[in-house]
């Protein structure tokens, strides 16, 4: 504001005369008609009118509400100059904030005042959001990971993934012909259609924006898109490895906590459980420390009966077998394959030597079982450790969707879905590579059981150990019974 024109304080329109001195416009408080009471003295407790006219500069009065001292504490000072240019000084918007004075007079007053506020980050975009101080905040680029863990030490890759199944509503139902009048629909087929809508262009919702609404045609140009109502759908179905024909969506590991309950706003309000047959909760994380996979799942099945019936499955993968650590196993393994080769020398010499007939006795082909499960145990750890684990490969975070900061269009997927399927992809082989060590540590039970009787069987010789074996063989059928 202009100290020489009567414009700076909201009642000085009413008390001064145009082309007046600021002098005599202080004279003239309540002698114009229609000022009523208004004080145009005022502008704070402690800086009296008597305070700003003087010529010494008083800290109290350099407010922009009391005219900087009416210029009294530098030349040519006036609230439209840059006088306190301010800094700040901090690492994390919810922190305190440092004001720093940093050129004219005011370093003169004061070096530095401490102001305690707080805000929120009201909106996003790709340039970056102003915040109500003027703060630049601008998002993460596409290749920054911010790194999210489960009990400290567990990394979380990619995010957390949802999918559901869900199934198309019936107006007619095979078992309520007589009922008709009790309901409105009933579960049918599964369903691929688009349904829900995006809560962000759905007026009453606590995430819509008008801004982005007067540019829906931006955001979704094909009129497919929309609903008979012209409200965009919410959700659309996307074919992912792994998973049944359903509809996805991953809370990024790049989304902050304000970002997140935005996105469960945006589920809620745009009814992603609508008609939900199952949905699917993935999450998967990483040790460094111990180099193991912690694949997370739990499964949220709607029943017909209206239950909802909760499930979850929590596995580990060592992904890395041998390393420094793991010498010691890798030898114990090259021992057992040498003793299985000498095995299968021996069996075949017998074969020989003994002929067919003699052979398949039930102590030869409990040994011949015992040698093919070892062989495939065998057989499967090369294939996992040559074929699998190499091949197996996770990044920290997908490019999943264009924008997560976008303000419309949120499951817009980045590169025609093509992130989307990478990351189905490394999450499908980890679910095979899981599948797979299962499997091994299954064979070798059995394996094991086979080689303990087999180990029995040979001790049968001994008087003690052999009564164990022979009292078997004679209960063997009451056992099976």
């Amino acid at each position: 504001s202009n100290k020489q024109n009567a414009t700076c304080m909201p009642c000085w329109h009413c008390c001064s005369a145009e082309g007046e001195t600021f002098l005599s416009e202080l004279e003239m408080i309540g002698s114009e008609p229609g000022c009523g009471h208004c004080d145009c003295n005022y502008c704070s407790d402690s800086c009296t009118l008597e305070l700003r006219l003087s010529e010494s500069c008083t800290p109290q009065c350099l407010t922009a509400e009391c005219s900087w001292d009416l210029g009294a504490c530098g030349k040519g000072l006036s609230s439209g100059d840059a006088q306190c240019e301010s800094t700040v000084s901090s690492t994390d918007f919810f922190t305190d904030v440092v004001w720093e004075t940093s050129k004219g007079v005011c370093c003169s007053i004061g070096e530095s005042r401490d102001e305690d506020f707080s805000f929120g980050v009201y909106s996003h975009s790709e340039s970056g959001a102003l915040n109500p101080l003027g703060l630049n905040i601008t998002q993460p680029s596409s290749d920054q990971v911010y790194s999210r863990y489960l009990a400290n030490s567990n990394q979380v890759i990619a995010g957390m993934l949802l999918h559901t199944v869900r199934f198309q509503a019936e107006e007619e139902c095979e078992y309520t012909e007589k009922y008709h009048r009790l309901y409105s629909s009933c579960r049918g087929a599964p369903t691929q259609e688009p349904y829900g809508v995006d809560a962000v262009f759905q007026s009453g919702s606590s995430i819509y924006s008008l801004e982005s609404f007067k540019n829906l045609d931006d955001f979704y140009p094909d009129d497919s898109d929309l609903n008979s109502f012209g409200v965009p759908f919410g959700f659309k179905h996307v074919d992912i490895r792994g998973f049944p024909e359903g509809y996805p969506v991953l809370f990024d590991v790049n989304m902050d906590s304000t970002l997140s309950l935005k996105w469960m706003e945006y589920l809620v309000e745009g009814n992603y459980l609508s008609n939900a047959k199952e949905l699917t909760v993935q999450l998967i994380s990483y040790n460094p420390d111990n180099g193991v996979f912690a694949n997370i799942q739990v499964l949220f099945d709607f029943a017909r009966s209206g239950a909802i019936k909760v499930s979850h499955k929590v596995h580990l993968i060592v992904a890395e077998m041998y390393t420094k650590d793991f010498v010691f196993r890798l030898c114990l393994e090259l021992l057992f394959v040498l003793f299985w080769v000498f095995n299968v020398l021996g069996e075949l010499f017998e074969l020989s030597s003994t002929g067919y007939r003699s052979y398949f006795r039930f102590e030869n082909m409990l040994d011949l079982i015992s040698l093919l499960l070892g062989g495939t145990v065998i057989a499967l750890w090369c294939y996992i450790q040559i074929q699998v684990a190499p091949a197996f490969n996770m990044k920290p975070r997908y490019n999943v969707y264009e924008n997560i900061y976008s303000e419309g269009n949120w499951l817009k997927l980045a590169n025609d879905g093509l992130p989307m399927r990478e990351m189905a992809d490394d999450f499908y082989k980890l679910k095979v590579f899981d599948m797979l060590m299962q499997w091994y540590a299954v064979l070798n039970c059995l394996n094991i059981t086979l080689m303990i009787a087999r180990l029995l069987r040979l001790m049968d010789f001994h008087p003690d150990i052999g009564m164990i074996t022979r009292t078997i063989k004679k209960a063997w059928s009451d056992l099976v019974n």
